[in-house]
């Protein structure tokens, strides 16, 4: 072994001994050392799963929106009866049906039955229990959409390869959709009125004899 400053090293299994050219060895002079370890790739951040979560979350609520929306505005809600003997009697001599059930749907065309001024109220109020509704689950669903496109325009970009003029018009065109879909989701957020209809609804069966 080569010298350094009158002292030779020898290595031994799993330790490092110093060698005296004098003649004599210091047991002092053992220094252990341990192999080296495999590496291994480093674990996620517990803030990296959570977001990863976060966006699981998000997309599957976005897509499963608009088919539970749907859903709740064709299912019947609500449902007519009449009591009493003259109803009865109409519906023994003349077939007449009193009972009847309603969605969101069939109680918005109800409302404006009687024609008029009874036709803005219809539509105000199917802006803000159907139209509202959907046209939001509709934003969200290509609000995630819009996604996929956008990240792989932006790898793209950042590849100098394949990045091209085309290719970063995409990106800023998309980026810009999403943007106002995002504004446009916030805002229909205040045409969608079901948990006021909720509240109407119990008013209305509390006051009704």
């Amino acid at each position: 072994a080569p010298a350094n400053n009158g002292f030779h090293y020898r290595f031994a299994t799993g330790n490092l001994r110093t060698h005296n050219p004098c003649g004599f060895d210091d047991p002092n002079t053992y220094t252990s050392f341990a192999p080296p370890r495999p590496t291994r790739p480093p674990l996620p951040t517990p803030t990296t799963n959570l977001n990863l979560l976060k966006r699981v979350v998000q997309i599957v609520l976005s897509f499963a929106s608009l088919p539970l929306v749907y859903y709740a505005i064709t299912l019947p809600t609500m449902r007519r009866l009449v009591y009493g003997g003259g109803p009865a009697l109409l519906h023994e001599v003349l077939g007449m049906v009193w009972t009847k059930e309603y969605n969101l749907i069939a109680l918005v065309k109800t409302t404006g039955d009687a024609g008029g001024w009874d036709t803005f109220l219809m539509a105000t109020f199917g802006m803000f229990v159907v139209i509202g509704p959907i046209l939001r689950s509709i934003c969200l669903v290509l609000h995630i959409l819009l996604g996929v496109p956008l990240a792989f325009f932006g790898d793209c970009i950042e590849q100098p390869r394949r990045r091209t003029t085309v290719r970063v018009a995409l990106y800023r065109v998309t980026q810009g959709l999403k943007s106002i879909l995002l504004s446009l989701i916030d805002a229909l957020g205040s045409f969608c009125a079901w948990e006021v209809l909720i509240v109407a609804l119990i008013m209305i069966q509390l006051e009704m004899p």
